[in-house]
């Protein structure tokens, strides 16, 4: 709807203004009623043209990606012009309330915000449709998520003057960005943000911008914890708020075919169909505000090639949702020159605007994506190619094709009816086109073979390969698959060497213990330093039998607090662990993880993800004994080693290990203690430090 109002905007313009010129001279002729008639007629002729633009128009996609001129990187003159090129029309970057208005009732922005203010003028003078997200708590009205009567009132009363600020310029809104992670608001906050405080806050707002602009679209939080919390804000009627609904899911950091983007898109067609279980059986809007694979050199990242693959993958895919209206890649530019760090590397361009190869990637499909109707996914003798095909409003076909299976070519053979006779071209995702006629030899196994003139062959891999002209009724006869593993197969970083190697004895010899408890050891997830061993203490072992391992962890901490849901145990006070096997025969991308809780009185093993890939739920072969004596807390717990992919345990044996006891009171998430990294500050089995069996 964004950009047929945009079309009908300019026929609005040239019928109104080139009609009062021609009439005021036509009619001063006595030619009132010819002109009334010529009007209609035109009209007629515009009116129909405005309604076959706006059929085209349902089939477009808003794309665009993130900029940080908020945060005062980059510059705005080059990086919109690269931005641009890239076939991008739609910048994403973010408002803070705070920044705006230091003065009740008086909206002045800081000197921080004049890039932001440039940005936002040269954005809209070059045609781009610029996202602007308003976020932030203000403290002058109240510190944390604006939960209060006054603070919502104050947040709406904002919105409503940027939208007049930039009416007619800007028609793209967002209320808040990650509103249940923790977005807006400093750490101590962070796990507050409840989904009916939140449409609360939408319900408030969303009305005033209304009815200052009418025509713009206002999106709702942009969700990023996942299905739950978006369900909760449907069944709070945030519908009833908006005019579309935004998520994020960012899946490099997983395993195997878990971390690719049919996975990903597969995620999203369920939040569709949330949509329309709570919106009577019909498409709501869904804007996709973030995502991407970032290029940083630990586990979870990807080559510059795989996100040149990946993205040309995710926005093609996307356009087989309907109700998916705009998708915007995390992030165009890099933030920073921290190889290991992922924020710093999610660009599609450099911190100097060298595009990498996701930016010839994305310019090269940019039309397709945004003004091709997906028609159909075609039928493949072999599940592991992908094949979707488009139609652009010219009337020329599109067919884009690729393999979802690792280190294998696939030879594709397309047949046509009769013998074709437009050219056809062809090309890789991010290469230039080349002009193909049809006609195949399958010459490898024939040096005989004759010439088929109805057939075309190519052959794919991860990259998605193109191909344009008349592709009416045609067909995928053949799919072949050929051995062909990558010079340097696989991604995610290299194998790094632990910080520490432990030492497990068998049951019932002295253990080795840990201790956790000081500040070299705890991560804060708020203003609050270490509390020292009078707020939480804790130390651990781990012992060992032929068949299992036996971990043993002792918590100090003044306030125990574990009453959430079980998949959600690890928001509370817990401890979370987590192991990797070594064994040849165990798959080096994939780790165990595990939360261990008091709950309600219960002892309780969740298994969050697994090495074996048995699923998430309740480990009931782990037997968990939690006592409660005071202010301390006792967990034992017994791992089978056929739970965990290890082999039988014997002296010198090695496994990854990675352990962290987490503090919350008063609901909120402090910290944590940790023996090794790879758990709480993002999911890095490299990270995780090794343990080593003794006899």
């Amino acid at each position: 709807m964004l950009i047929q109002y945009y079309f009908l905007l300019n026929i609005t313009r040239l019928l109104c203004c080139r009609g009062r010129i021609f009439a005021s001279n036509y009619c001063k002729a006595g030619n009132g009623i010819q002109w009334i008639i010529i009007v209609f007629a035109f009209s007629t002729f515009f009116l129909r043209s405005a309604a076959a633009a706006a059929a085209a128009a349902e089939d477009e996609l808003l794309i665009g990606s993130t900029l940080h001129f908020q945060q005062r990187k980059g510059m705005v003159k080059e990086n919109l012009r690269v931005f641009k090129d890239a076939g991008f029309i739609s910048p994403r970057a973010g408002i803070r309330w705070h920044n705006w208005e230091t003065k009740r009732g008086v909206y002045k922005p800081n000197e921080y915000y004049s890039m932001y203010i440039d940005y936002m003028e040269q954005a809209t003078a070059l045609g781009l449709m610029p996202m602007q997200t308003i976020t932030s708590s203000n403290p002058i009205y109240e510190k944390g998520y604006p939960k209060s009567r006054e603070a919502i009132e104050a947040f709406a009363g904002f919105c409503e003057y940027v939208v007049q600020k930039y009416k007619g310029k800007c028609y793209l809104y967002k209320i808040w960005n990650e509103w249940d992670r923790g977005g807006g608001v400093s750490r101590e906050f962070r796990g507050q943000g409840d989904a009916a405080s939140y449409v609360r806050l939408a319900a408030a707002a969303y009305p005033r911008m209304k009815a200052v602009d009418p025509s713009i679209t206002v999106i709702a939080n942009s969700v990023c914890t996942g299905e739950k919390f978006f369900e909760q804000t449907l069944k709070e009627g945030i519908l009833n708020h908006c005019d579309g609904v935004a998520f994020h899911s960012y899946h490099y950091r997983l395993p195997g075919d878990a971390r690719k983007p049919e996975a990903y898109i597969k995620r999203i067609k369920g939040i569709a169909r949330l949509l329309l279980k709570y919106n009577d059986g019909k498409d709501f809007p869904l804007y996709l505000t973030e995502t991407g694979w970032p290029n940083f050199t630990k586990r979870g990242g990807s080559t510059d090639e795989e996100t040149a693959d990946y993205i040309a993958r995710t926005f093609l895919l996307v356009k087989t949702i309907p109700s998916v209206k705009g998708l915007w890649w995390y992030g165009f530019q890099d933030d920073g020159l921290n190889p290991e760090h992922n924020e710093d590397n999610f660009g599609i361009v450099r911190t100097d605007l060298t595009p990498k190869p996701a930016f010839y990637v994305m310019r090269s499909i940019a039309e397709i994506v945004r003004k091709g109707r997906f028609v159909e996914k075609m039928k493949s003798p072999d599940d592991g190619l992908v094949a979707l095909k488009f139609k652009m409003p010219d009337g020329r076909d599109v067919l884009a094709a690729w393999s979802v299976v690792d280190s294998v070519n696939m030879s594709v053979t397309l047949n046509s009816p009769g013998i074709p006779k437009d050219t056809l071209m062809v090309f890789f995702a991010g290469y230039e086109p080349l002009e193909r006629d049809w006609g195949m030899r399958e010459w490898t196994a024939n040096r005989n073979a004759p010439f088929i003139p109805d057939a075309f062959q190519f052959t794919v891999k991860s990259r998605p390969f193109i191909v344009i002209g008349d592709l009416t009724s045609i067909s995928i006869a053949q799919v072949k698959r050929i051995a062909f593993s990558d010079v340097s197969a696989g991604t995610g970083g290299k194998p790094q060497i632990p910080a520490r190697v432990g030492s497990s004895r068998p049951v019932g010899k002295n253990p080795v213990k840990y201790a956790l408890g000081n500040p070299e050891n705890y991560r804060s997830l708020s203003s609050k330093v270490y509390g020292g061993s009078s707020d939480i203490d804790a130390g651990f072992y781990v012992s060992w039998e032929k068949d299992a391992l036996t971990l043993c962890v002792e918590v100090m901490d003044n306030i125990h607090e574990q009453d959430e849901a079980i998949d959600g145990m690890w928001s509370g006070d817990c401890v979370q662990v987590a192991f990797q096997s070594f064994d040849k025969k165990a798959d080096s991308q994939l780790y165990s993880e595990y939360t261990l809780g008091l709950n309600k009185g219960k002892s309780l093993v969740y298994r969050e993800i697994s090495q074996l890939k048995q699923p998430a739920g309740l480990a009931k072969n782990v037997s968990l004994n939690v006592k409660r004596e005071g202010n301390k807390t006792i967990c034992m717990a017994r791992f089978p080693v056929s739970e965990l992919g290890l082999p039988s345990l014997k002296d010198g044996m090695i496994f990854g290990f990675s352990l962290l006891v987490n503090d919350c009171d008063k609901k909120v998430r402090k910290g944590y203690l940790r023996w090794g990294d790879g758990i709480g500050s993002g999911k890095d089995p490299s990270a995780y430090n090794w343990i080593r069996i003794e006899e």
